[in-house]
């Protein structure tokens, strides 16, 4: 899986790719009564970090030293600036946030809202307006548009689903890019964006259980947001060889469920417009995601308490 993402870890953005396995682990830590704690975990594999600071500053590092390959810093393409480059064998990004129990909206550490959680849908949960993805200031925030039926099987690493599937479809009211900025000495320097103006996305999901079974290729996570992740891009290389060599569109080239401890309810038939979430399993599942990517560089030009994406 190859990943882009945008880290904001002591003020600096770091932008890091990776070209090996990439796993997000989420586990329900704690429920104090109204809200879950959770521990977030992102673990990827051939990692390169990138950073621009101003020189003089200290480069904060957040990475294990002994998975360092390669370092190098170089004068940057603006005056006064410095460019670290950072190779690892690979590299752990860790969090923790909140998801408030009656509505599922993720809460940071710094009392902030994100959105809805990725990481079910539940139909009985009501945002009242609110966005069901806020991107600000990546991007216009998204708002839940409805949801879909689709009458085919989706292949994940961890199972097949369906038919149906569920697909949550995101829309954004004003529409908008998709732009990672940051400062640089006097200037805004935005090393990734989308070149439409409108963004349409949205998550498939096990229309029984509720559980998330695949992302978007360019929304991300909602969790990951209140974790320091300011953005990020999931593909998944086996999705992109089964959809434009082999034409077999029931795998997506996505960020997709690998395991969970979370149980999902079987049964004969699943009526799509009312979908039986368990929330029981879902609240505590544990789940991980995994995710595989090709994408282009556009810094330089583009299962019972775990849940594991």
């Amino acid at each position: 899986m190859t990943m882009i993402l945008f880290y904001n870890h002591s003020g600096a953005l770091f932008n890091i790719h990776a070209t090996g396995d990439v796993f997000l682990t989420f586990k329900i830590e704690r429920d104090n009564g109204t809200h879950f704690e959770v521990a977030f975990r992102l673990t990827a594999h051939n990692v390169t970090v990138d950073v621009v600071l101003e020189n003089g500053t200290d480069l904060p590092t957040f990475w294990n030293e002994s998975e360092v390959v390669s370092f190098s810093a170089r004068e940057a393409w603006w005056p006064g600036g410095v460019e670290y480059k950072i190779v690892l064998k690979s590299l752990e990004i860790t969090g923790s946030y909140y998801i408030r129990k009656r509505d599922g909206v993720v809460i940071g550490r710094d009392g902030r809202t994100y959105g809805h959680t990725f990481l079910w849908y539940d139909p009985t949960e009501n945002l009242e307006g609110s966005p069901y993805m806020n991107l600000t200031p990546v991007a216009p925030p998204f708002y839940l548009n409805g949801t879909i039926g689709i009458d085919k099987e989706l292949v994940t690493y961890y199972g097949t689903f369906g038919p149906p599937i569920g697909r949550i479809v995101l829309v954004q009211r004003n529409p908008g890019p998709i732009q990672v900025c940051f400062s640089a000495g006097n200037r805004r320097v935005c090393p990734f964006g989308t070149g439409g103006h409108e963004i349409v996305g949205g998550f498939t999901y096990d229309p029984d259980s509720g559980i998330t079974l695949a992302g978007d290729m360019l929304v991300p996570p909602t969790d990951i947001r209140a974790t320091g992740v300011v953005y990020a891009l999931f593909s998944d290389l086996k999705g992109c060889y089964f959809n434009e060599v082999k034409e077999d569109y029931s795998v997506y080239p996505v960020l997709q469920l690998y395991d969970t401890n979370a149980e999902f309810q079987v049964g004969e038939e699943v009526p799509f417009s009312r979908p039986g979430t368990k929330l029981k399993y879902v609240f505590y599942g544990s789940l991980v995601l995994f995710g595989l990517a090709v994408v282009l560089n556009l810094w330089r030009v583009r299962r019972h308490e775990d849940k594991r994406t």
